[in-house]
């Protein structure tokens, strides 16, 4: 079933949040709300095909949590698969990336190497070979200033497991020797990030998830970018349909050939200093007309206006 659900967020309080349900391809509308700011409540919206104690979920819901996670914790079945598409499908990254621990996990097996290997060689990232080592997680290696409540949590989730110690990637001189390389420490920006990348990467298109990523171009050459997006193009690396959402600055992948237009969305700065979010399909243009060029010339708009700098 394909659902439509949203919220938006204050640091105070859930402002609104809704579930339309599409049984059958028709729209149900399952619940909404709303807070009013003049009667300092809520507005609250419930469909008859949302079955269960609805009162007792509307009660039981805080200012500050989201109605869909108060009810599948009492039990709505319903609301289940949607609550279960966020724990389960959804995986999501900031500018930063991931640390390299993952990847690291999957070159514990030969089967999992391989496949990094492989993407990192397809990337055309010249390492032949990673060496991992691991300690035994102990306790005294947490930072002192932990609260005594969390520091047990960790203990209990870690001790006895093996923790990443030292990552080195291995490269072969002229003669055949081995060089080792600390990854942290001798490799470039973006190796660190394509490697990071290459298991969260190759988690996603194996199990079709939907990816996040916020910068996806930020210390990656634009053929790399290429590279990744186009992975998710493919029915041969991405046979279970995963998802990726990403935001970017590198216009130079800004084509028809990559995207569909329904697709593209800009981002733009109004009067007011919010935030637009507009698609690539309100604006008529040729089919084969270069939209990086376009875009940058202005068409579309979504650009930063700089201006003189001014003397003091």
């Amino acid at each position: 079933m394909r659902y439509q659900y949203g919220f938006a967020a204050t640091n105070e309080r859930i402002a609104e949040e809704w579930l339309i349900a599409f049984p059958k391809g028709r729209a149900q509308h399952w619940f909404a709300r709303q807070w009013n700011e003049n009667k300092e409540e809520y507005q609250w919206e419930m469909g008859k095909s949302l079955q269960g104690q609805k009162q007792l979920w509307m009660e039981s819901t805080r200012s500050n949590a989201l109605f869909l996670s108060t009810a599948v914790q009492l039990n709505s079945q319903q609301l289940q698969p949607v609550y279960d598409w966020f724990d389960d499908t959804l995986r999501m990254t900031s500018v930063s990336g991931w640390s390299p621990a993952f990847t690291a996990s999957l070159c514990d097996k030969k089967e999992g190497k391989e496949k990094v290997m492989r993407f990192l060689k397809a990337a055309d990232i010249d390492i032949d070979d990673v060496a991992i080592k691991k300690k035994v997680f102990d306790s005294k290696d947490l930072p002192e200033e932990i609260p005594d409540e969390i520091r047990s949590e960790i203990c209990k989730e870690l001790e006895g497991k093996g923790a990443l110690a030292e990552l080195n990637t291995i490269h072969f001189d002229n003669e055949g020797k081995p060089v080792f390389f600390d990854l942290g420490e001798d490799e470039s920006d973006g190796t660190q990030k394509l490697f990071s990348f290459a298991g969260p990467w190759l988690d996603t298109l194996e199990n079709g998830y939907v990816l996040f990523v916020d910068e996806l171009h930020d210390n990656l050459h634009p053929k790399l970018v290429r590279f990744l997006v186009q992975l998710f193009h493919s029915d041969k690396t991405n046979p279970k349909n995963a998802q990726l959402v990403f935001t970017t600055h590198e216009t130079s992948i800004l084509s028809s050939e990559m995207f569909r237009r329904d697709q593209v969305w800009f981002c733009e700065k109004d009067q007011a200093r919010a935030t637009q979010l507009f698609s690539l399909t309100d604006f008529n243009y040729r089919t084969r007309e270069n939209l990086e060029m376009a875009y940058l010339d202005g068409r579309f708009g979504a650009l930063p206006y700089t201006g003189e700098l001014k003397s003091a």
